[in-house]
Formats: structure tokens, sequence, C-alpha cells
């Protein structure tokens, strides 16, 4: 629990930094907005979820091997679809 809590918090910093990083000013507050509503249907669908599940297998485990599942096609998704690059390529880019 003590790793997967580390991994968990230690992604919060990056994951909020990046909004900035493509837009400024109110789009840059209306990205972040939209973050959160999405994270608050999370809130929702997760524990329901893992109820339906639940209730399908008898188990708690499909319920939660599926929002493993979900975690890592996010992480995926973010780490392959996103084209990050890093800032010095960005100056360099901008100052020629």
């Amino acid at each position: 629990m003590t790793i997967a809590a580390c991994g968990f918090y230690g992604s919060k910093g990056p994951f909020w930094a990046m909004p900035s990083m493509f837009l400024t000013g109110p789009a840059a507050a209306a990205a972040i907005a939209w973050i959160n509503s999405i994270g608050n249907l999370g809130g929702f669908f997760g524990p329901w979820y893992v109820g339906f599940m639940r209730d399908a297998t008898g188990s708690y485990t499909g319920g939660l091997y599926g929002l493993a599942l979900f975690g890592i096609l996010a992480a995926a998704i973010t780490a392959f679809a996103l084209d990050i690059r890093k800032p010095e390529v960005v100056r360099a880019q901008l100052a020629e």
C-alpha cells in the first residue's frame, strides 16, 4: 500500500502541471476545471463499477482488477498519446 500511495501521490505534481504546459490564461483554467469534472465522474463511477462487479462475480477482485486496468490505460494514453516535449527543445525552437 505504501508503494502504491507513493506512485499515486507522486504523479499528482506532474499531472497538474500539464495543462499549463499547453495552455495559458482562461484556457488553462478551463482545462483544469474539465480535469476536475472528469475526476468527479470517476469518483462516482469507480465505486459503482466495483459494486457492479462484486454483484456479478461475488468478489471484489474483478472490480479492483478492472480499476487497475483503467489506470494502466490512462497511464498509457498519457505516456504515448501526448506530445510532451522537453523544455530545452521548445526554447530552442522558439529562439529560431
